[in-house]
């Protein structure tokens, strides 16, 4: 009798379907007036990479309100690519607009490597938090800053302001004020609200 024939060998396993690159939203906390300076591994990790490797660049999709996003010193536009040699250099900034306090949103999106973005944008968010500022006195014109004592007393400024960003009501606030030098025991300094 002649052998049977051997069984077609089973088909070589098909490799896995490959898996798209992801990334995430980004939540960063700043404080006003300081300018936030983004790292590479902020992104690195809200990057979920695939065969194609590490993350090699972000897209700028939006850009925030509240202040300036600069790539290298210069404002970004919409489009930018931020590598992630730039990323790991502190290129990405966000400087925020002078006492301005809040939450600030831009969109971003990134590559494994040069290859393809990923298709939907993700938010970096900055959570920026207030800082009490330094009122702000402003001499008004005819201002005295010279005193004699044969003069008795002298107004020193009669127009002066007082503002403080954080607060328009001033009302239940101290005021304090003082004479830091040449003075002497008998010196008197005071305010009238007027």
């Amino acid at each position: 009798p002649s052998p049977s024939p051997s069984p077609d060998p089973s088909p070589a396993p098909r490799p896995p379907d490959p898996v798209p690159a992801t990334i995430r939203d980004i939540a960063v906390a700043a404080t006003e007036d300081t300018t936030v300076t983004f790292s590479l591994p902020q992104f690195t990790a809200s990057f979920q990479g695939n065969s194609d490797g590490a993350l090699g660049r972000i897209r700028i999709e939006t850009l925030p309100s509240g202040g300036v996003l600069n790539i290298d010193g210069a404002a970004a536009s919409l489009g930018d690519v931020v590598t992630a040699t730039q990323l790991n250099s502190g290129a990405l900034t966000f400087v925020p607009t002078a006492d301005y306090a809040g939450t600030v949103t831009f969109n971003y999106t990134a590559s494994a490597g040069t290859g393809a973005f990923i298709a939907t944008p993700k938010a970096v968010s900055l959570d920026i938090a207030a800082v009490n500022d330094t009122p702000a006195a402003t001499l008004g014109s005819g201002t005295n800053t010279v005193y004699l004592t044969v003069n008795g007393a002298t107004v020193i400024d009669a127009g002066i302001t007082l503002t403080d960003v954080d607060s328009t009501d001033l009302d239940g606030g101290q005021l304090t004020v003082q004479i830091t030098t040449n003075a002497s025991a008998n010196d008197r300094l005071g305010i009238e609200n007027q």
